[in-house]
């Protein structure tokens, strides 16, 4: 069995009613094509079209408004792309994501893991600020320090493997032309830096993002 072959069957796998089993398969997948400079549009007779899949995870401007920052470092480096959509009559926007289907699927997955990672952290860090009666502005700036502090860790992180596996593997994640293009004419809006951010809370939030690892939970 050459390795194209053994490629598409981990693709066919991935079809799998069992998650654990497909979810497996897809990462064996991933890693066989960066070695062998492969991608999954390379595959015709397994080849899907890029698909669109809603994270579920919500933001608005006023709070939570660093998670779309965390999808764009995540989604870049599962050659995916993400995009929102605001919800009829609120201010609330959905959280989407845009790549072919194994990829779109790893990378929504890896979101969410790294989403509730940062999601636990707060809810910890709020209860015992708390207890020392931090006040509500306080408490919300903390949050998002460390929420900016371990994007930029994590982006760090990334940039690291990128350079282990150029050199190890000579390709890394890029996103497809076709897969980048489906966002270039999607508005896109302007955010103002926060100017509330605590040094404190970002340099723990740097450090958690740049140790942090996903990939024994998806294996």
């Amino acid at each position: 069995m050459n390795i194209r072959e053994k490629i598409e069957k981990l693709l066919k796998l991935s079809e799998s009613p069992n998650e654990n089993e497909a979810q497996a398969a897809l990462l064996k997948a991933r890693k066989l094509m960066m070695e062998n400079k492969l991608s999954e549009s390379d595959f015709k007779d397994t080849k899907q079209e890029p698909i669109e899949v809603a994270t579920g995870i919500t933001y608005t401007k006023r709070t939570n408004y660093w998670l779309p920052y965390l999808l764009s470092v995540i989604a870049k480096n599962h050659s995916c792309v993400n995009f929102e959509r605001k919800n009829f009559n609120q201010q609330t926007r959905t959280l989407w994501i845009y790549g072919y289907p194994g990829d779109a699927q790893i990378c929504n997955r890896v979101f969410k893991y790294t989403v509730d990672n940062i999601f636990s952290w707060r809810n910890h860090n709020k209860k015992e600020m708390k207890k020392m009666n931090v006040d509500t502005k306080t408490i919300k700036s903390a949050t998002n320090s460390f929420a900016v502090g371990f994007i930029y860790g994590l982006k760090k992180s990334y940039e690291k493997q990128t350079d282990e596996h150029s050199q190890e593997w000579g390709l890394v994640a890029v996103v497809p032309p076709e897969i980048e293009s489906y966002t270039k004419k999607m508005k896109v809006e302007k955010r103002k830096s926060d100017p509330y951010l605590s040094p404190e809370y970002f340099n723990l939030g740097f450090k958690e993002g740049e140790n942090f690892s996903y990939q024994e939970r998806l294996e």
